[in-house]
């Protein structure tokens, strides 16, 4: 369950409880699209450690864990909160860039 907190991220859904700790619920397609939480929440929560602080992505769905690094973006590739990109079953699936992500959150913040 989440609980809503004051938040001045509009991507922040609130706060969520994992193993006993209160963790950040930040709706990560809102976060990368720059608008607020949808009203229906994702199927999935990511937990990830950034800036050294623990907090949850909310997904649509999680479905590999990849373990290991992955490969370059492709040149001109538009993915713009892409560090690398993983081949999972014949797909390229983009994989997060969390620095730049933990940048975004707390820009969003600030503002």
């Amino acid at each position: 369950p989440a609980f809503p907190v004051p938040s001045l991220g509009p991507a922040v859904r609130g706060v969520t409880t994992v193993r006993g700790t209160l963790l950040p619920l930040v709706d990560l397609g809102a976060l990368l699209a720059g608008r607020p939480c949808a009203a229906e929440r994702g199927g999935a929560t990511v937990v990830v450690q950034v800036d050294g602080r623990r907090l949850c992505f909310e997904v649509d769905d999680a479905e590999e864990v990849l373990r290991g690094g992955g490969l370059p973006v492709p040149t001109g590739a538009a993915l713009p909160w892409a560090a690398g990109i993983a081949r999972v079953h014949e797909e390229l699936v983009p994989l997060l860039d969390l620095d730049a992500l933990g940048a975004r959150i707390t820009e969003a913040a600030a503002t």
